[in-house]
């Protein structure tokens, strides 16, 4: 059976990592990394939640930045 908690910080690892190209939003980043749209949408919230990233409108669109 998978470390749930290894593979989850392997999953925000490469988030984190897309995020240092700038910002996109979440369908965005799934693509970029190849995680699914739940994932990242997770790993997100709890970014935003600790304030490690955050996430803005533009042009009402939810982007991450």
């Amino acid at each position: 059976m998978a470390d749930t908690g290894k593979l989850k910080r392997e999953n925000t690892a490469l988030l984190r990592q897309a995020m240092q190209n700038g910002s996109a939003g979440k369908n965005d980043f799934a693509r970029l990394t190849h995680l699914s749209f739940p994932t990242v949408s997770r790993i997100v919230d709890e970014m935003v939640e600790c304030g490690e990233a955050q996430e803005i409108v533009l042009a009402g669109r939810a982007v991450l930045h």
